[in-house]
């Protein structure tokens, strides 16, 4: 989705040509215009309550009228699966990318900025982002496997902590807690807070 926004801004707003590029980098860079309607698309897209998000969905204009025109027709239809105001009413743990896999080819993508390159220049150029993830995974792999908080370290917890990450963990904590005061207008009571669910919860 980003890339066909930035494209139609890019054709619409412009780019211009870069003096003396270094070999293997991209020729051409967006206009100021081009860049402050795309932050000020994302920052819509990160809106976190509907009025927010109406609020900078309406402030595109101010940049480009054909621009927020297209938002409208072809994207802002998908609002409730790409805007935050709607898509955080869901666990998702912070992956917001509708494919995984297209996620981080577009991440690649980014890090490598050119296809005239080779194999060799590709290797080199993902190396930090590989270096980075494999980094990150094995930081918390550690952290999972050491530190337990003291929300998770009740007996219960016991067939689940260091098997699913305590980000995860902490996450469905937290639901259980919104989904037992929720529940209590509605008669019934999904959640035993802080244990795990009851087996007689409602599906």
């Amino acid at each position: 989705m980003n890339t066909n926004v930035e494209e139609m801004a890019r054709k619409h707003l412009g780019q211009v040509t870069v003096v003396d590029p270094v070999t293997g980098v991209n020729t051409k860079e967006n206009t100021w215009e081009t860049d402050a309607i795309l932050a000020a698309f994302h920052e819509a897209v990160d809106s976190k309550t509907e009025s927010e998000f109406d609020t900078r969905q309406a402030s595109l204009k101010e940049h480009s009228e054909y621009l927020a025109s297209y938002l409208d027709i072809k994207w802002w239809k998908y609002k409730e699966r790409i805007v935050c105001a709607w898509t955080d009413r869901y666990p998702h743990f912070g992956v917001r990318d509708t494919s995984l896999v297209e996620g981080t080819h577009a991440k690649c993508k980014g890090w490598i900025r050119s296809s005239r390159g080779d194999l060799f220049t590709v290797f080199k150029s993902l190396l930090p982002w590989w270096e980075g993830a494999a980094s990150d995974t094995r930081l918390i792999s550690a952290r999972n496997a050491v530190i337990t908080p003291a929300l998770l370290q009740p007996s219960h917890y016991a067939a689940v902590v260091r098997v699913v990450t305590v980000y995860a963990l902490i996450e469905v904590v937290e639901g259980c807690v919104q989904s037992s005061l929720q529940s209590t207008s509605e008669g019934y009571v999904l959640w035993n807070v802080p244990s795990c669910p009851r087996s007689t919860m409602p599906t």
